[in-house]
This record gives structure tokens, C-alpha cells and sequence, in this order.
């Protein structure tokens, strides 16, 4: 990693651990409660300056345009010695107006994660943990696929950690029965039917992978919004920028961790593999 003279920029950064405008090697940087976290080192003595809020909005504004225009092929890592907060998955708060979440759907067909009790049923994981009614379940979602295999008993088809399971309401024709949980014609799915293994797995907190498709997508959709979904921080970054200006328009607040934060700030200051993801209806 080079020595970094960063001018006018470095001068702002801090007054300490040098004079200013000295060559700074930056180690890595952290958002924490309002407060930029440097690592840095200037003139060979390790420095950690703590910016105000003031000035890590600065950076933060900035901080797309510092990889390729300050920078220039110096690296960001994460802290070694990072707070508790930094620590945990970034949590992303969208404040919008009723009628734009659909545009958050498409997550759902791609597939979002959430925390779940692992190793109990799939009945067990709608109705008793995501507190979906047991009518709904059994009436409108008609096909369950749990790991690429469709599902017949929801009672004994056990949800593991990293499971994946996608859920539709009734699909039509002759392929739609035939995939419908306790179809007459789920013989001639014989091979692509789920049956579960001897295997055992004590309860605990997992990633369970969940995929909507057509009619379940508004109406499932929402609720999990408003719950919290977990998206892979690259696939994040990728929704967030193609997001139309119809979305944004619309989009009354963003918060990251509680603190309020701009749309361009958005895909360069999340953190960890995965992104929290949740709605408030403005």
C-alpha cells in the first residue's frame, strides 16, 4: 500500500500525529455512530484520527470518487479492531410510500435470506416463527420447493441451515397440478419429490433461503419487507443502482443503522456479507 498525500483533504482529515498535508497511508476506515474511524499512518507512527459528523459527511459524500480519483489503487480493508456495531450486518431502513415497494419484489424471485430456527418444519417456520395463519399457508400456497424438490408433507420436511425454500400459489395447467402439494399426479414427479433424510440437527439460528413467485410475491412480500430480509451486499448494491428515479421519488428516508443517509451514499458505506433489508410504510 502507498504513502498518500491527500493536500487540502489531508489537512481536514486531522491536525494530529503530523503536519498537515504529511503523506498519510490510510489501513483501513469504519463508520461508527456519527464518527469516521481511521486507521492511518503518517510519516512511519501509527495515527487513528476521529473525524466529527461534519467531516465524515464529507467523506462519506466523497467517498465513491476516492478510490479512483484519490486514491489511486490504494486499499480499503476493514478494521481489525472494529466497534460492536461494526461488527454486525448493516441494516438498511427504506421510509416509503405505499405504492413504490413493489419495486423491492424482484428481490424475491432472486431470493433474500432471513434468520430463522433452523431444523423444524416448514409449517413450523411459516405459521409458528413467521406468523403466517395456517389457512393461508394451506390454501393459498399450493407448491413448496424445499432444496430444488417439491414438497408433499410440510409437516415432516425439515427446514435445515442454508435451506432454500421457494413457495408459489397455484400454477396453471397441467404442470401446475402436478407440482401442487398432495396432487394426484405427483406420481409422475416421483423423482424430483422431497423426501426427507435420516439426519439430525440440533435447533439453532440459521439462514433459511426464501424465493416468492406470482401472487405470493404482494402479498407475502410486505410482511417480510416490514420483518427484515437478508440480501447477499453485492446483489444489494446491484438493486440499489438500478433502481428507477420513480423509486427514489417516492423514497422518503433512508437510514443505515439509525443514521439518516443520502441515495448516493447508499451502496458505498454498507458493510459484511449480507445487507438487513426493511420497509416502513411513510
Amino acid at each position: 500500500m502507498r504513502n498518500l498525500s491527500l493536500g487540502g483533504a489531508a489537512r481536514r482529515i486531522g491536525r494530529r500525529g503530523g503536519p498537515p498535508g504529511s503523506p498519510l497511508r490510510f489501513d483501513s476506515f469504519a463508520f461508527a455512530k456519527g464518527n469516521l474511524q481511521l486507521t492511518a499512518e503518517r510519516n512511519g507512527e501509527a495515527t487513528a484520527p476521529k473525524l466529527p459528523r461534519a467531516k465524515a459527511g464529507w467523506l462519506r459524500r466523497n467517498c465513491a470518487l476516492i478510490p479512483r480519483n484519490l486514491l489511486r489503487g490504494a486499499l480499503f480493508a476493514p478494521v481489525a479492531e472494529m466497534s460492536t456495531d461494526m461488527r454486525t450486518d448493516a441494516e438498511v431502513l427504506f421510509v416509503l410510500e405505499p405504492e413504490i415497494i413493489s419495486f423491492i419484489f424482484p428481490l424475491f424471485q432472486k431470493g433474500v435470506w432471513l434468520k430463522a430456527e433452523t431444523g423444524s418444519s416448514i409449517r413450523s417456520l411459516l405459521c409458528g416463527q413467521l406468523e403466517f395463519p395456517e389457512e393461508y399457508v394451506d390454501k393459498r400456497i399450493q407448491t413448496f420447493f424445499l432444496n430444488g424438490k417439491a414438497v408433499d408433507d410440510i409437516d415432516s420436511a425439515l427446514v435445515h441451515d442454508g435451506s432454500i425454500l421457494a413457495l408459489s400459489a397455484a400454477l396453471p395447467g397441467l404442470l401446475g397440478a402436478t407440482l401442487r402439494r398432495g396432487s394426484y399426479y405427483a406420481g409422475m414427479r416421483s423423482t424430483i419429490s422431497y423426501r426427507e433424510e435420516n439426519r439430525t440437527e440440533t435447533s439453532h439460528q440459521g439462514w433459511v433461503g426464501i424465493k416468492l413467485f406470482n401472487l405470493l410475491i404482494p402479498e407475502m412480500g410486505p410482511f417480510l419487507l416490514k420483518r427484515g430480509i437478508w440480501i447477499e451486499r453485492k446483489d444489494f448494491q446491484e438493486f440499489v443502482e438500478g433502481l428507477p428515479s420513480q423509486f427514489w421519488s417516492g423514497c422518503i428516508e433512508i437510514r443505515l443503522n439509525g443514521e439518516k443517509l443520502g441515495q448516493s451514499e447508499l451502496i458505498h458505506v454498507v458493510w459484511g456479507e449480507k445487507v438487513l433489508v426493511r420497509i416502513e410504510e411513510a
